[in-house]
């Protein structure tokens, strides 16, 4: 029951290093996607009200994640982690024996193969968050569900689906079908009852009221957000979010590019309300929570851990070495900034509970994408 069919279309990327390319659309917030395949970017999310999908420039390049806007407020200063130590930037949140579910496909096998290629590099988007079975979904959760909707006792086409994930706030679905699964927990099997709108592009179900039968199979969120919402900044170093501004504006002004767009237009095209400099904090905080995991194992830019990354991101990237990164125009901070992410998230998921799911596609659930779309 999607408002909206999505059109995604792919960015160009001719005129930027690949890398660099892939860290600004991933914004390093969304932070599910591995450098080596990017994902395309989306103008028209606005439109529709809907979430952007993972690796959308909509969704990304605006940190969108449940990460808290009070830790915009924390002041910037003229220090820096080296001279300070990571502990008075940042109190960071739970992150150690997370319960996570790591979707591989029947035929994958383990990418740490005998190469000694680290898989975090390649498998970072195939971890999920699984929020314990008493947990209340609120907005910003996700809520993996089964529906079956009926409009006077009768079921109708495209009106039901299984292992659905839906976004509670992301108006993703039909106006007031997200509010009222909030407050119920896994387990839970609730009556939502909305109308169709009048414009609803399904003529015969426009104006309609219909109740559907929703079952909660699991409450989910990307790990990293989780991460960053029990997180808190306690100021910021002013070095890392000058060149996050800097960063920033150049992902925006290149993405406007691919619609021919300016910069300005493109943000208001795709519902983009924070500022270059608010979306360099968020990502900054992202940062910060890498080096304080870093920290808190012990773990330095020398140690192998980090290294074994480094060379993983690079190779995936299509660079041998640093000097070969550089040349491309990719500075010594942001390769640090994504290895120590990757670094960070390998250490966060070494010491999770990780049960592993095969990749199944509803045939249910997909009917209803392709059929269940309005007009906006």
């Amino acid at each position: 029951m999607e408002k909206m069919r999505k059109t995604n279309h792919d960015a160009k990327k001719t005129g930027m290093p690949r890398i660099l390319l892939c860290l600004l659309l991933a914004g390093i917030m969304a932070m599910t996607l591995s450098l080596a395949a990017c994902g395309s970017a989306t103008a028209d999310s606005s439109a529709s009200g809907t979430a952007g999908s993972a690796g959308s420039a909509d969704s990304t390049a605006s940190g969108a994640s449940t990460d808290s806007n009070a830790d915009l407020s924390a002041e910037t200063v003229d220090e820096t982690i080296e001279d300070k130590g990571i502990s008075s930037f940042i109190k960071l949140g739970g992150w150690t024996g997370l319960t996570l579910e790591k979707t591989v496909s029947a035929s994958s096998s383990d990418s740490s193969t005998d190469t000694g290629t680290p898989a975090i590099v390649s498998d970072i988007s195939s971890y999920t968050f699984i929020y314990p079975d008493d947990t209340a979904i609120e907005n910003g959760m996700t809520a993996n569900i089964d529906y079956v909707g009926k409009i006077d006792g009768t079921a109708f086409d495209g009106g039901s689906a299984t292992g659905t994930d839906l976004t509670i706030g992301s108006n993703k679905f039909i106006d007031g079908f997200e509010d009222q699964l909030i407050g119920h927990k896994k387990g839970e099997t609730v009556t939502v009852k909305v109308t169709f709108p009048s414009n609803y592009d399904k003529t015969e179900l426009a104006g309609k009221a219909a109740e559907f039968t929703v079952t909660i199979n699991k409450v989910k969120a990307d790990p990293w957000s989780y991460i960053a919402e029990d997180s808190t900044v306690l100021k910021y170093p002013k070095d890392i979010v000058d060149l996050w501004t800097t960063q920033v504006a150049a992902a925006y002004s290149y993405y406007a590019s691919t619609y021919s767009m300016d910069a300005s237009t493109y943000k208001a095209a795709a519902g983009i309300t924070t500022t270059d400099e608010e979306q360099a904090k968020i990502n900054t905080k992202s940062y910060l929570m890498s080096r304080a995991i870093m920290d808190a194992e012990g773990v330095t830019t020398d140690s192998d851990e980090y290294q074994n990354i480094l060379s993983a991101v690079l190779t995936a990237s299509g660079y041998t070495t640093e000097s070969d990164a550089a040349a491309a125009g990719i500075s010594e901070q942001m390769i640090d900034i994504t290895v120590s992410y990757y670094t960070a998230y390998d250490l966060m998921v070494q010491k999770a509970k990780v049960t592993e799911i095969e990749s199944t596609v509803s045939t249910a659930a997909s009917a209803a994408a392709s059929t269940a779309s309005s007009a906006s």
